[in-house]
């Protein structure tokens, strides 16, 4: 029977703790925001970057996600239609990651060759 190879990890690297990040209630993210997203999934079914070329042929078209378009952190409104979105789960990680990295809260450009969904 095979077995798992060891996990080797740096002893420099401080162990992942729960504790690091607040819960999701602490986050603002209680009942009202769960009735809210579930409402707004309701009215808006498909992800909004369904036919965005940066990200089409990758979409799941069902969103999952209801994402703030101006970040809760950088005083965007909680619970305003007008500052949310639905997205499907990739778009939502390629999303947050561009946010980390860049700072904007938008799909990265993505060069493509011309005709790629031809």
């Amino acid at each position: 029977m095979p077995i798992r190879p060891p996990i080797f990890r740096s002893r420099f690297q401080p162990k992942p703790s729960p504790e690091l990040r607040p819960s999701s209630t602490d986050r603002g993210y209680d009942s009202v925001w769960r009735r809210f997203r579930a409402a707004y999934l309701a009215r808006h079914p498909l992800c909004c970057f369904a036919d965005d070329p940066r990200h089409r042929h990758e979409c799941e078209l069902s969103a999952s996600v209801v994402d703030h378009i101006k970040p809760l952190s950088q005083g965007g409104a909680r619970l305003d239609e007008s500052n949310v979105r639905s997205v499907c789960a990739l778009a939502h990680q390629r999303l947050t990651q561009n946010l980390k990295t860049t700072g904007v809260n938008e799909l990265p450009a993505v060069d493509l060759p011309l005709g790629f969904w031809a």
